[in-house]
């Protein structure tokens, strides 16, 4: 074999086991305003460098394990960090550990995967309108028609409205006061993050758009499911929230679900920093409480058609409801309906369409609690009476869906999770401006069978695909399918990795095409070559044309 052939093996491989997403960095963006990178590793395997620019001495890091988790606490303590949690619904933990000491963390043989513990929003658009909102329907309106837009009225009528069922919202709390439109419905509160009660509104206009009465309105205002329980996870307030209390909301909801019946888990938030779903911890927590026969809804973020816009944790998830919004107008009729710009779409990294279905999020009208929700002072223009008030966003729109999954399991609760989304997404109406449905609870509902959602997706792996239960390690992660078009590779840095005793045996390359693919500016210094085995690759097909093969030797 030549010298050319041989530095030509090298760079595929390395091209290859640069895209690994558990070794890519991405950016995400702190409240503060910085950009941190996202801190990403793999077992034997250096945390990628750029980490080391996050602002601050320390970093805020989710820890996936071997299932020791003692272990990995162990090494965090003898680094200089500080263990702020253990979870249980996966094995990982909560630290915040010197920037020094990422790479020596990463090598651990009990950690699996550092991950940025990212900054978690709401996804509502507080004050936003749309400029296609405002010109169709003048400045002022205001949408309390939305459980009508999708039926919901018809299916009261039916018999059904929720009740019994337990609806949980993992969100900014639910206000103690002005809320007389769940009196009697709130089967639980409680807080990860500071004190129960909602001094933001955020979470009380979610609960109030799935599962309102309109007691407060005399019934003017009312949501989805309006007999629906309520149970109240706050997971952050005005200042927004982290990935690790996302996660240690959902694990008190598996942990409770039986005792208040949880059916459902609303999440109207989204992660700061996109991640591939099959490594993130918080898809793994999320797809762990989808296996444990809890529906998980979504919202799909107000991103618009951005990139990445479809790839932050939760909503990219290929289990979950993740739902968009469409703009109603304040009228029953959908012929006027329209898509919002800013409501997320578009196709996953993994090559998973999002969002699943639509539903009205646009200028939603329900409770926001008392006078102390801080929403009410800075969007004073879109309070509604004394109690409620009008919001927009993907966050108002996935509410409208929990809802109406609450409808579907009080008339059939034997569904499963997989069937709840199936008959939903089956029944919902196709739309010619857009590639996701509209919900409709009617058909949702009282339509037949629709068999079940999600066959043959791989999920997380940390599930295991068979049981649905979490592993201790991780599933290998397959390379079938992935395709490469596009990608850029200026500014990657390979120093100091090292690639001793990876096995390449039966990897095939055929068709894969490397064209536009430009090298210069890698750095290949440091790398280390010894104990590749490179016996059974298949180079036929490869096409090379167009990659720039500057300053390489090749002699």
């Amino acid at each position: 074999m030549t010298q050319s052939h041989l530095m030509t093996r090298l760079m595929v491989a390395v091209a290859l086991l640069s895209l690994i997403p558990a070794i890519a960095v991405g950016q995400g963006v702190r409240s503060g305003g910085e950009s941190p990178a996202v801190v990403a590793g793999v077992a034997g395997a250096s945390v990628h460098s750029a980490a080391l620019t996050y602002a601050d001495d320390v970093v805020p890091v989710i820890i996936q394990t071997n299932g020791d988790i003692d272990a990995a606490a162990s090494e965090v303590t003898r680094l200089g960090g500080t263990v702020s949690r253990e979870f249980h619904l996966i094995p990982a933990l909560e630290a915040t550990v010197p920037k020094g000491a990422l790479l020596q963390l990463g090598a651990s043989e009990w950690v699996v995967r550092v991950s940025l513990n990212a900054p978690i929003a709401t996804t509502d658009g507080g004050h936003q309108d749309a400029d296609e909102d405002d010109a169709a329907g003048g400045s002022e309106w205001a949408s309390s028609v939305f459980p009508e837009v999708v039926g919901a009225d018809d299916v009261w009528a039916a018999g059904y409205d929720g009740s019994g069922v337990g609806i949980a919202i993992l969100d900014t709390g639910l206000s103690f006061s002005g809320t007389a439109d769940f009196r009697g419905r709130v089967a639980a509160r409680v807080s990860v993050v500071g004190p129960q009660q909602d001094n933001y509104g955020h979470g009380t206009h979610v609960a109030g758009v799935a599962a309102g009465d309109g007691a407060d309105s005399d019934g003017e205002y009312t949501g989805v499911a309006p007999d629906a329980d309520i149970i109240a996870v706050k997971v952050g307030d005005a200042t927004g929230a982290n990935l690790g209390d996302v996660v240690e909301g959902l694990e008190w909801v598996v942990d409770h679900s039986a005792k208040y019946n949880i059916r459902v888990v609303n999440l109207s938030l989204t992660s700061s920093v996109p991640e591939n779903y099959l490594l993130s911890p918080l898809n793994a927590a999320v797809e762990a409480v989808w296996f444990s026969d809890i529906v998980v809804v979504v919202a799909a973020g107000n991103y618009g058609t951005d990139a990445l816009s479809v790839d932050r944790a939760p909503a990219n998830d290929p289990f979950v409801i993740t739902v968009g919004a469409l703009s109603d107008l304040g009228t029953v009729q959908t012929s006027d309906d329209l898509l919002p710009t800013w409501s997320s779409r578009g196709v996953t990294h993994e090559g998973f369409a999002k969002p699943d279905v639509l539903a009205p999020g646009s200028r939603l009208v329900a409770t926001v609690g008392g006078e102390r929700a801080e929403l009410l002072a800075l969007y004073p223009d879109n309070r509604i009476g004394d109690h409620y008030f009008r919001m927009g966003g993907t966050s108002a729109a996935a509410p409208v869906v929990s809802g109406v999954v609450a409808l579907m399991l009080d008339a059939h609760p034997e569904l499963t999770p997989n069937e709840v989304k199936a008959r939903l997404v089956a029944g919902a109406d196709a739309l010619a401006w857009s590639d996701a449905p509209r919900v409709d609870a009617v058909d949702a509902v009282l339509g037949g069978d629709a068999g079940e959602a999600n066959e043959g997706i791989e999920p997380s792996l940390w599930i295991d695909p068979e049981t649905g239960t979490i592993l201790d390690t991780p599933r290998s992660l397959s390379l079938d399918g992935i395709t490469w078009d596009g990608i850029s590779w200026d500014g990657i840095t390979w120093d100091g990795i090292t690639w001793d005793g990876i096995s390449w045996d039966g990897i095939s390359w055929d068709g894969i095409s490397w064209d536009g693919i430009t090298w210069d500016g890698i750095s290949w210094d440091g790398i280390t070559w010894d104990g590749i085995l490179w016996d059974g690759i298949q180079w036929d097909g490869i096409q090379w044309d167009g990659i720039l093969w500057e300053s390489m030797v090749t002699e």
